[in-house]
């Protein structure tokens, strides 16, 4: 897991930098792409709902308080499986 943004914030656009946004990527790569197989998208809302968790048992508040949410009101995170 790393904050790409903390040192380099060229990737975000200027407003985001203003409100002192951040991006944080995580690798979650023992993930084997068998469990995919079946209802691909059923797996990976479960996968990502237990990543957060494992995620929030390290931290003292919640991610999910600390994440954008889209023009829809939906989280911007971004989800890829084998």
């Amino acid at each position: 897991m790393y904050c790409h943004t903390l040192t380099d914030s060229s990737i975000l656009d200027k407003n985001m930098i203003e409100n002192g946004n951040h991006t944080l990527t995580l690798f979650a790569l023992h993930t084997p792409a068998s469990l995919f197989d079946v209802d691909h998208d059923k797996r990976k809302a479960e996968v990502s709902k237990k990543i957060l968790a494992g995620l929030n048992s390290y931290l003292a508040e919640p991610i999910e308080d600390l994440i954008l949410n889209d023009s829809l009101g939906k989280p911007c995170l971004e989800v890829k499986t084998p």
